[in-house]
């Protein structure tokens, strides 16, 4: 087995590649690659014990030890609870799925041929956060996320800490196992420092001025790179300072609106097995469509998704396992190891911001929650500390009182902080979750209803900016997601989401989107169809655009402006609103042009069709290359003569790929005229993707790299 630099050291290549997965007790095997899930689930209508069970990943290979290294197995995620097993003898068992586990294999390997298995139990198990009680998300199964196999010299690292604290000084924690003799080389960059190892594993390497600080807009990475006799650590750092003054979040002295939406990590028919591209572009995604935050409800999720965050800029607000349930104290000793596994593993993500220390939605723990913010003191005291709650006037032990806030209507859309934690002076207060379950809307559901949900992100978002007592809001949620049946749409699929399952966007998305600043924007919050909304019309119609001015202009009609609506004064996209225009049931419905100004000249326009026809099929891919065994996001809409999907076509589409898999069924029906679906690469070369859709075929190819470790 060849073994290569990579971020934990040297690593065993092409690791991820080629196990055998079985039930256990069953003797059919299935080669897989990984991240996997324990089995191919439907999209909704399905029972969460589909994903219950013991399954086995087997894998063979070829290794001749080296006296004086150590061999590390490292899974990092599975669900819930793996045992590792070397050539027949038991190494060790993993019970915190959303961290991984790191095991010594060393004394169990033998020269020449080898064999791992993997036993991982899917079943949930009530001693384990979060289990316990009822959850509002399903755990799926499996080997979710990355294997690697660890070669280790004498000394070698736990882990690596690196620090700029508010003086300027670069510290470094940065323990070893083994002998602790010779030195330990820090490099940032092509700047290098030397120190003898300290038994402590503490450095000062004293002041410290970075080329460039890590920002939201602009967010530089410094290359850091950890050595010592035997080891070597790689990662990027972003040297940034984070506190909380006078209510408001600051950033390198500046104040950071925070605008952000809740995330699951999972996705149809794969569970939680997204792999590094998939990770990243929901982090893409998310950036994209205007989020300044995200907060990974209710676990700790991939490296890959935190490692993108850390890319492009998007601050993270990382919480502990758990939904609601609090159990025994075997149990809420297991809640610590969770939250200081968290920080261990999470510890150099610049993106992170502040760290949850409560179960969300758990009850007052006075004793728990004292030993949870202490731990987050002691091991992290450069960054905040929050805990999610849903109670009015809980207690605070936190910096924030990060409040889940369900009281909307549209005449007040947020409680004031005063009200929320019933004091006259509150805390600083950020607002965690609203909307959800009191407004579930389908992607497809009547345009009323999807506009109403989104007039509630876009209130919400408002209040919040103008209430000076809270410094943010975080929406229920990005993506629709899978369930238990006593909290969804019955059939497991919760739609909370301003995106659907399949990642494509709701009305409530544009919400998001108008928190960034944009170019030439124009955007339509209707389907256009005069039928489609009570007593027909699409009125009130809300634009979405950065431009001065708006106008829209029926065919054969003089051109009119739309107004500015007074309601939404704070976002960047200006949101204008049409209240009523012409148009009689049954007898007339025209085409009509938007425009949007700037500086007199109309900078951008887009025509609305009374009577769709479909056109063309469109297929846009998120990548023209990827490497081995990674996975390409596909887009597929069925569009018009102008180019914008059908948005109530539900014709059969049909793929076909070579040189990958498609991530679900071959056979689809469309929702809201698209569909959003992941194909995974094979081995090196090209992968063809094939729709066919109402006699309309395209394709698209991606280029297949060589894995390699990073």
């Amino acid at each position: 087995m060849r073994f290569v630099e990579g971020p934990f050291g040297r690593e065993a290549e092409r690791f991820n590649f080629s196990w055998r997965l079985s039930r256990l007790g069953s003797k059919r095997k299935t080669l897989v690659d990984l991240p996997h899930e324990n089995v191919r689930l439907p999209a909704d209508y399905f029972s969460e014990k589909s994903y219950q069970f013991v399954s086995c990943y087997e894998k063979d290979f070829s290794l001749n030890p080296v006296e004086g290294k150590t061999y590390l197995l490292y899974l990092e995620g599975f669900m819930v609870t793996a045992e590792a097993w070397v050539n027949g003898s038991f190494a060790g068992k993993g019970e915190y799925g959303y961290l991984g586990h790191l095991v010594n294999i060393g004394s169990y390997l033998v020269h020449g041929k080898n064999k791992i298995e993997i036993r991982v139990d899917s079943r949930e198990q009530a001693n384990i956060p979060p289990f316990g009680g009822l959850l509002d998300y399903m755990t799926f199964g499996g080997l979710f996320r990355e294997a690697h196999l660890l070669e280790k010299g004498s000394p070698y690292f736990s882990y690596a800490h690196l620090s700029w604290d508010e003086r300027g000084n670069l510290l470094l924690d940065a323990p070893t196992e083994g002998e602790k003799k010779g030195d330990i080389t820090l490099s940032i960059g092509k700047k290098m420092w030397r120190r003898p190892l300290s038994p402590s594993g503490k450095y000062d390497f004293g002041v410290y001025r970075p080329k460039k600080l890590w920002t939201t807009d602009d967010p530089y990475l410094e290359k850091v790179r950890v050595e010592c006799g035997g080891d070597s650590l790689s990662f990027s750092y972003g040297f940034r300072r984070i506190e909380l003054r006078n209510g408001a979040l600051l950033l390198n002295g500046k104040p950071v609106p925070i605008v952000g939406l809740n995330r699951h990590q999972s996705y149809p028919y794969v569970g939680y097995a997204g792999t590094k591209n998939m990770q990243a572009l929901d982090a893409d995604l998310l950036k994209r469509y205007g989020c300044s935050c995200v907060r990974t409800s209710h676990y700790p999720q991939s490296r890959r998704f935190l490692d993108e965050c850390d890319r492009i800029g998007l601050l993270v607000f990382e919480e502990i396992p758990g939904w609601q349930h609090l159990g025994d104290e075997a149990w809420k000793g297991r809640c610590l190891e969770y939250l200081r596994g968290m920080i261990l593993r999470d510890y150099n993500h610049p993106s992170i911001f502040m760290w949850g220390v409560r179960v969300n939605e758990s009850q007052d723990d006075h004793e728990l929650y004292q030993k949870t913010n202490a731990l987050v003191h002691r091991m992290d005291p450069y960054r905040l500390r929050g805990g999610v709650r849903f109670l009015q006037g809980s207690e605070l032990l936190e910096d924030i009182y990060t409040f889940n806030d369900f009281s909307y209507t549209p005449n007040k859309p947020l409680l004031t902080a005063e009200d929320a934690q019933k004091k006259e002076r509150p805390a600083p207060e950020l607002v965690t979750e609203f909307g959800g379950h009191t407004y579930p809307t389908r992607k497809e559901d009547n345009e009323e209803r999807a506009v109403n949900q989104m007039l509630l992100h876009l209130r919400v978002i408002e209040e919040g900016k103008k209430q000076g007592d809270i410094m943010g809001t975080i929406g229920w949620c990005a993506f629709d997601y899978n369930t238990h049946h006593q909290f969804g749409s019955g059939n497991k699929i919760c739609h909370h989401g301003v995106f659907d399952l399949f990642r494509l966007p709701k009305f409530a998305a544009l919400a998001y989107a108008a928190n960034r600043p944009q170019r030439d924007y124009l955007e339509i919050a209707s389907n256009w169809g005069y039928g489609e909304r009570n007593y027909g019309g699409v009125c009130p119609l809300y634009v979405f655009s950065d431009c001065e001015r708006v106008s829209y202009q029926p065919q054969g009609e003089e051109e009119k402006e739309i107004p500015p609506d007074p309601e939404f004064s704070s976002f960047p996209v200006h949101v204008f609103r049409l209240t009523s225009m012409d148009g009689v049931w049954g007898e007339e419905w025209k085409d009509t042009l938007f425009r949007g100004y700037r500086e007199g000249k109309a900078v951008i326009s887009k025509r609305m069709l009374a009577e769709q026809v479909p056109s063309s099929l469109r297929l846009a891919l998120s990548n023209r290359s990827i490497e081995e065994g990674d996975a390409v996001y596909a887009r597929a809409a069925l569009v018009d003569q102008t180019g914008r999907h059908l948005p109530l076509a539900r014709d059969l589409l049909s793929i076909k790929v070579s040189g990958g898999e498609i991530l679900g069924p071959s056979e689809v029906p469309l929702t809201g005229g698209e569909y959003g679906f992941y194909v995974r690469a094979g081995r090196q070369g090209r992968m063809e993707i094939n729709v066919l859709c109402r006699g309309f075929i395209t394709k698209g190819r991606v280029s297949v790299k060589k894995f390699q470790i990073d």
